[in-house]
């Protein structure tokens, strides 16, 4: 969403431009709208991997039925890394010479692998910006959701709204629009690696030694067979278990991710609950923030956004650019989610204005949602817990301060309609409890 600059000191208004506001007042707004929204198109690479991830998922919690919003969590996370994948270069690259040397492409600043044993080994991550995950999971949000309605045989259609929403839910037998605001981002990214030979350098006495861990561009893309590294228990600690991508093509690369995700993920059977054991852990750890009471954490809690720097910090860690404090292995910016503090507050401040806007004047039923993979696991009784239970109406009468000052027929809105992400589901409307049950 577009944040509203003042010319002077005034304060910013987050969500809405000026653009949008006039267009909030025209009273025909919504209805232009909906007919501005349009259908996520999407490729056959992108609808296959996305069924089959869904499916992973509900055949994941077949035997624990309360698994399944994580599981589904978690396969939304791999969508997200196979769209992360299609934009691999060759610089980014970090050469790890531990046991059989690897180049990894890792998504938080550290060694993927060194991290499972406790090391910390700096590494600019090769995450997206903020502005780019925002568009990308607002899409795969989407399909999500609407394979899911497909799936449980709901006749919902599922839309990329325009400006100022983000997402829309037309159920057009009941004449219902769910505008959503949509504020998402994964928990964990898999790191992709590269076997290689040893690397080695001439030092100043003109001697060949081995190199140490240090960033190296991977010159052969095209040739380089690529492996998914997914962390496994193995008793107290962690090891990590390469699997192979193959080679990408050097023609219609776009969708090479896609396409391998799916072949691995289809052809064993076991993949996805390996691969599930360890996002749940990195859950858990993530959930617990350990690292903010100066624990030590689970080893694979270093592999979440927004986990912060490291405990114990090494006194090699590297300073900021400004010099002051240090880096972090993922800041806050990168909460995965709706846990980042800056989302949770223009998204607030959003679904008011949709709804106060929208509500009142619509021909049809408006619901408004905040909508998410992940729910704000860190801050949702910090920002969002005294918010949720909110109703609010409009009046001119300026003396009013109890409810039965009303009209008696004066309608009343939910500021939430609900609170909506795979993980966990908070609704004050019946509509958003029947559909958003899968």
């Amino acid at each position: 969403m577009a944040t509203k600059k003042n010319s002077s000191n005034a304060p910013e208004t987050p969500g809405i431009d000026d653009n949008e506001e006039k267009f909030l007042k025209d009273p025909q707004w919504v209805e232009k709208a909906l007919k501005k929204a349009t259908v996520i198109e999407l490729n056959k690479y992108e609808e296959e991997l996305a069924n089959l991830l869904i499916e992973l998922a509900f055949k994941n919690s077949e035997s624990n039925p309360s698994l399944l919003g994580h599981s589904l969590a978690a396969a939304f996370d791999l969508f997200v890394a196979a769209e992360y994948y299609k934009k691999i270069t060759s610089k980014g690259w970090l050469y790890c010479p531990t046991s059989s040397p690897l180049l990894i492409y890792p998504f938080t600043n550290t060694c993927t692998r060194c991290i499972l044993n406790g090391e910390f080994h700096f590494h600019k991550a090769n995450k997206p910006g903020s502005g780019t995950i925002g568009g990308i999971t607002r899409k795969l949000l989407g399909v999500f959701l609407a394979r899911l309605f497909e799936r449980s045989g709901r006749s919902l259609t599922v839309l990329r709204g325009a400006e100022p929403i983000d997402l829309v839910v037309w159920d057009n037998q009941n004449d219902i629009v769910l505008m959503a605001e949509a504020k998402a981002a994964p928990l964990t990214t898999l790191a992709l690696a590269v076997p290689c030979e040893i690397q080695t350098a001439l030092n100043d006495d003109g001697e060949v030694i081995n190199l140490s861990h240090g960033p190296l561009d991977n010159s052969s893309l095209e040739k380089s067979e690529f492996h998914l590294l997914i962390p496994q228990p193995e008793g107290e600690k962690w090891r990590l278990e390469l699997i192979s991508l193959g080679v990408r093509p050097s023609k219609q690369t776009d969708f090479w991710s896609y396409s391998q995700i799916q072949r691995v993920f289809s052809q064993d059977e076991q993949m996805f609950g390996r691969y599930f054991q360890f996002w749940q852990r990195a859950f858990a750890a993530y959930s617990r923030g350990e690292w903010i009471r100066g624990a030590a954490p689970d080893s694979v809690y270093w592999l979440t956004n927004a986990c912060g720097q490291p405990v114990p910090r090494p006194v090699s860690w590297p300073t900021r650019n400004s010099g002051e404090g240090f880096e972090s292995v993922s800041d806050g910016k990168s909460s995965m989610g709706m846990d980042r503090t800056d989302d949770i507050k223009k998204g607030i401040y959003q679904v008011l204005k949709l709804g106060a806007s929208a509500k009142p004047k619509s021909k049809v039923t408006i619901k408004t949602a905040l909508l998410s993979n992940i729910h704000a696991v860190r801050h949702y009784d910090t920002y969002l817990k005294d918010l949720q239970d909110i109703v609010w109406t409009q009046t001119s009468n300026k003396a009013v301060s109890k409810v039965g000052q009303l009209p008696p027929e004066q309608d009343l809105y939910n500021l939430f309609d609900g609170i909506i992400s795979f993980t966990e589901i908070y609704a004050r409307d019946n509509w958003i409890a029947e559909n958003f049950k899968f």
